[in-house]
């Protein structure tokens, strides 16, 4: 497995697959960046696309992809074969460890939101499996307060969101949850926390 690094940091989507991802205009000052082939470049921004349909995250919100250059390079549409060697050296992915079936089940990708507007369209509901899923972590619900939420996953949350004090934002959530119950029904309460927790970071905490 790979994992596409500070992907949080560059794209904010809320439990989304969107038709297009953000490219920040910054890459052009990124050391790294610069030194990369321009067949590299575009290796890492088809890398990027992939990642935005990925159904499996890391516990800070990175995606995963198959460690598998053939099949990357094929779903990329590429005609000279991905060398994801370069890009780890370069630190834009990390190699992740994880057993043979998450391997395969990263090489199914979730549709994006244009895919799902013509789905709803002909109104062909959106099946279960179809959702994207967070690797690793143990579900997250909520019934009038939060359960299972494990040190581990504040910890990572700690270190992900530095400037949030987080035991004050589950109480923030909370309560606006409660106070919003008509938007309180969530299919993914882990991904309603950290997009929460992303926004307040970009606020120095607040």
């Amino acid at each position: 497995m790979i994992r596409i690094k500070n992907w949080k940091k560059y794209q904010h989507y809320k439990g989304r697959t969107p038709p297009w991802i953000k490219l920040h205009a910054a890459l052009l000052d990124d050391y790294e960046f610069e030194r990369l082939s321009d067949a590299s470049k575009m290796q890492l921004i088809a890398l990027w696309l992939l990642a935005s349909r990925s159904r499996y995250y890391h516990l800070d919100g990175d995606p995963l992809l198959p460690h598998d250059e053939a099949y990357l390079t094929k779903k990329s549409g590429l005609k000279s074969k991905m060398d994801l060697g370069v890009l780890i050296s370069s630190g834009f992915i990390v190699r992740y460890q994880s057993d043979s079936n998450l391997q395969a089940s990263c090489k199914q990708l979730v549709p994006t939101d244009l895919d799902l507007d013509l789905e709803t369209e002909k109104e062909t509901p959106l099946a279960p499996h179809d959702e994207k899923a967070i690797v690793t972590v143990p579900p997250v619900t909520w019934d009038r307060t939060f359960s299972g939420i494990t040190p581990a996953m504040t910890e990572s949350w700690s270190k992900a969101y530095p400037a949030c004090d987080i035991a004050q934002h589950l109480y923030r959530m909370d309560q606006w949850l409660l106070s919003n119950p008509a938007k309180a029904k969530k299919k993914n309460y882990y991904r309603f926390i950290t997009n929460w927790l992303s926004k307040a970071q970009e606020k120095g905490g607040r």
